[in-house]
C-alpha cells in the first residue's frame, strides 16, 4: 500500500529581519502602488482626449459640409441645395457630450491620482533616505567592530612582543604602533565623513 502524498508545509508570511529589510520591502509596496496609479493616470488623460477626437470628426463634417456648399454655390446655385448629414450630427453630438462628461469627470479623478503619485512620491524619498541612514549606520558599527578587534590583536601583539622581549622596543612593535595610529587617523577621516 503506497504512502498518502504530503505537501510541504506552506512557508508563513515572516516579518522582516532587520530594519533594512522592512524598508525595502515597504518601498517595493509603495512602487508597485505608485506604478498602478500612472497607469491609471494615463487612462484618464485617453479618457480626456477623447472629446479632441469627437471635435475633430466634427470640424471635419462641417468642412465636407462647406465643400458641398461652395460647389453647389459655384454651379450657379440649381436645384435644392445640399443637405448636411444630420442623423451623423446628432450621433456626433450625442458622442460629444459623453466625452466632455467624461472629460470633467477623468480631470476631477485626474486631479485626485495625481494628489496621491505626489503622496507616494515623498513617501519613496522618505523611506529611501531612511534606508540610506540605515546602511550608513551599519557600515559604521561594522566598521567600528572591525576596528575594535584590530585594535584588540594589535595590543595583544604588542603585548605579547613586550614580555618576550623584556622590555625592548623591536621594529615589529613599532610596525603594531604605527598601525593603530593609522588606524585611529582613519576612524578618524571616516566619522568625519559619515554623520552619526
Amino acid at each position: 500500500m503506497a504512502s498518502p502524498a504530503t505537501k510541504p508545509p506552506t512557508p508563513l508570511a515572516t516579518e522582516p529581519a532587520t530594519v533594512l529589510e522592512r524598508l525595502l520591502r515597504d518601498r517595493a509596496g509603495l512602487a508597485h502602488s505608485l506604478a498602478a496609479l500612472q497607469a491609471s493616470s494615463a487612462r484618464l488623460r485617453e479618457t480626456g482626449a477623447a472629446e479632441a477626437a469627437v471635435l475633430a470628426e466634427i470640424n471635419a463634417l462641417a468642412a465636407a459640409d462647406v465643400a458641398s456648399m461652395t460647389a453647389w454655390a459655384s454651379a450657379g446655385c440649381h436645384g435644392d441645395a445640399p443637405r448636411s448629414d444630420q442623423q451623423k450630427r446628432i450621433v456626433l453630438g450625442q458622442r460629444l457630450n459623453a466625452a466632455q462628461a467624461a472629460a470633467t469627470a477623468a480631470k476631477a479623478a485626474g486631479q485626485d491620482i495625481d494628489r496621491k503619485i505626489a503622496d507616494l512620491g515623498e513617501q519613496l524619498a522618505t523611506i529611501n533616505d531612511q534606508a540610506e541612514q540605515t546602511v550608513f549606520d551599519q557600515i559604521e558599527r561594522e566598521h567600528g567592530d572591525v576596528i575594535s578587534e584590530f585594535v584588540g590583536v594589535c595590543e595583544r601583539g604588542s603585548a605579547l612582543a613586550t614580555r618576550r622581549c623584556d622590555g625592548l622596543l623591536l621594529p615589529s612593535i613599532r610596525v603594531a604602533r604605527a598601525a593603530l595610529r593609522t588606524v585611529a587617523i582613519a576612524s578618524g577621516l571616516l566619522s568625519a565623513v559619515l554623520p552619526i
